[in-house]
């Protein structure tokens, strides 16, 4: 009697206890739930933030247009401390430049894939918005200016899209309007007349014999035998020395065509320069005198040849 009483309060016991443990489990379960699903939370909060921070300080798209044979500008500035940079063709990716043509340390362009490709503005103060002259429709898409900013996804980056049209004709030339003369090649000396902050080109040209040749321009006039304080030199293919990045041949030197542009000209530009082509298999110089002359701000920007 007394064993059986014993077995019922255990069953009791047992079945009371049971229930209480099981209202424990199911209470921890409950938490357990609530702490997934917060995490689960953070953890999206968290995702979306990457994917935020991962597209940088991404700037929408912009399109520029322009015709063929000229030139595009593709803005892009930053503020703070100098740093690198690169331009590239396509979208921006994750990091650096896809088909990089352009970088920079910061203070100065230390590669580009082209003399087309210019940074004309102020480096050293964030200007490195990119030029490029002679477009063709090659130069239509997508490029990316990045500009490296330390610190995980700080980069910033702007996108421009370029759109190549072809060149409406010229109009016909009125009294007011100074036009351009062709210049004919190495022959006879020219004036090239402009205004301040003009890009200006001077002709050269000369024709290919058996091989390219080395060439130079400098200030002044030409001399008996080589160039001295000279400006820009090549060897017949490319360019190997420049003073400036303001000085530039953008025609195909391999052809012969050491043209000099002279971008964002002043009035110390004004002056004498000499183009001297060096042709040792004929033992001859080509040499051609070039005056460039400032007009005052109140004059056509257009380009004059005179003879």
């Amino acid at each position: 009697m007394v064993f059986t009483d014993d077995m019922k309060t255990c069953s009791q016991l047992s079945g009371g206890g049971g229930g209480e443990i099981q209202n424990q489990v199911n209470v921890s379960e409950q938490e357990t739930s609530i702490v997934i699903r917060q995490e689960m939370r953070h953890l999206c909060i968290r995702l979306c933030l990457y994917v935020l921070l991962a597209k940088g300080l991404m700037a929408s798209a912009e399109h520029v247009t322009g015709s063929l044979n000229g030139r595009v500008i593709l803005p892009c500035t930053y503020s703070g401390t100098t740093t690198t940079m690169c331009w590239g063709r396509g979208g921006c990716p994750s990091s650096k430049c896809n088909y990089e043509i352009i970088w920079t340390d910061g203070t100065k362009v230390t590669w580009r894939k082209s003399d087309r490709y210019q940074l004309l503005g102020d480096i050293a103060r964030g200007n490195v918005s990119l030029t490029i002259f002679g477009v063709t429709e090659e130069d239509e898409g997508t490029y990316c200016c990045r500009v490296e900013i330390p610190g995980w996804s700080n980069d910033q980056k702007i996108e421009h899209i370029v759109k190549i049209y072809e060149a409406p004709s010229p109009p016909e030339p009125t009294d007011q309007s100074v036009h351009t003369i062709h210049v004919p090649a190495v022959s006879g000396d020219v004036t090239v007349v402009g205004s301040v902050k003009d890009i200006l080109t001077l002709p050269c040209n000369y024709i290919i014999h058996k091989n390219q040749h080395p060439m130079c321009w400098r200030r002044g006039g030409c001399s008996a035998s080589g160039c001295y304080d000279d400006i820009i030199e090549t060897d017949g293919r490319r360019v190997t020395w420049r003073e400036s990045d303001r000085y530039q041949l953008l025609g195909d030197i391999i052809q012969g065509n050491v043209s000099l542009t002279i971008t964002g000209v002043t009035r110390e530009d004004e002056g004498t320069y000499c183009c001297r082509v060096e042709i040792y298999e004929l033992f001859y110089y080509v040499k051609k005198e070039i005056k460039i002359q400032i007009l005052n701000s109140n004059h056509s920007k257009e380009t004059l040849y005179v003879f």
